[in-house]
């Protein structure tokens, strides 16, 4: 494939596809920032989550919040992966 100037045609790797789709709604711009939120947000999880209880039934809220944000990073990752790669400039 050759390169069209003014235009990316390639995909990123596999680790930062659910960037891939950010990209569209906010910009190239934001995507630091977003990055930088995600970051922050994974490494406050146990800053937050400090219960002595650990059974899975008495944690529903950290359970449900979790399952949210992997379903979330599992979707953008599909709709990276199939998004084509002519749309971004």
């Amino acid at each position: 494939m050759r390169g069209v100037e003014g235009m990316e045609v390639t995909k990123p790797p596999w680790y930062l596809l659910c960037m891939f789709p950010l990209e569209d709604v906010f910009g190239l711009g934001v995507i630091p920032y977003v990055s930088g939120i995600i970051v922050i947000v994974l490494a406050a999880i146990p800053l937050v989550d400090r219960k002595q209880v650990t059974g899975p039934r008495k944690r529903k809220a950290m359970i449900i919040g979790m399952f949210v944000l992997i379903s979330i990073f599992i979707a953008l990752m599909i709709a990276g992966a199939i998004a084509s790669i002519g749309e971004h400039l």
